[in-house]
């Protein structure tokens, strides 16, 4: 019985593929290598001066997944009161962020993303209770929301970017300044 469902899947492969070649003579496949420049900040908590990497696949020209990595100098401390005493979350200085990408051009040399994703972050807790001292690590995973201009020469793009997340349960935001080169194969 099951060699009947792999023969039928097969014959659909081979027969439907063809039908549908004309969806992947659209794609233009571009690899995306970059670096950028920023502010990261804590609603409650630290603001610091932040670096990041980009590396992504331009599907076509309105959309885009990219993978990054963004550090920062030091780390970043939220502090939250909670019932008889203190909570101090160290953010460390290191997150990754995995995200979709959707473009609209204005014309040839303008544009304007949206991002939607998920970012990594880890770090470590202490909490002061009275006279009782804990500490643990932490970390976690968050939505990750961005809006951004892009200007574009020739294989390069300069982008100015927005994003908004959650680093320790507390909102935080990346604005940023970036360089992205598309490297065409």
């Amino acid at each position: 019985m099951p060699n009947k469902y792999l023969v039928a899947v097969f014959c659909g492969l081979m027969f439907g593929l063809p039908a549908h070649a004309g969806f992947f003579d659209r794609l233009e496949p571009n690899f995306r290598l970059g670096m950028g420049a920023g502010r990261i900040a804590v609603d409650k908590g630290d603001d610091d001066t932040a670096w990041s990497l980009t590396t992504g696949y331009e599907f076509n020209s309105y959309a885009a997944a990219e993978l990054s990595w963004v550090g920062d100098s030091g780390s970043l401390t939220v502090h939250k009161p909670i019932a008889g005493g203190t909570q101090t979350d160290v953010v460390g200085n290191q997150y990754w962020s995995i995200s979709g990408i959707g473009t609209w051009a204005f014309n040839d040399l303008f544009s304007a993303y949206g991002r939607l994703g998920m970012m990594k972050w880890r770090g470590n807790s202490t909490v002061v209770s009275g006279a009782a001292t804990t500490k643990s690590d932490i970390d976690g995973f968050a939505p990750l929301f961005g809006a951004g201009l892009a200007i574009s020469i020739d294989n390069a793009m300069l982008r100015f970017e927005y994003a908004r997340t959650q680093l320790a349960d507390e909102p935080a935001t990346y604005l940023s300044f970036s360089a992205v080169w598309k490297i065409t194969l």
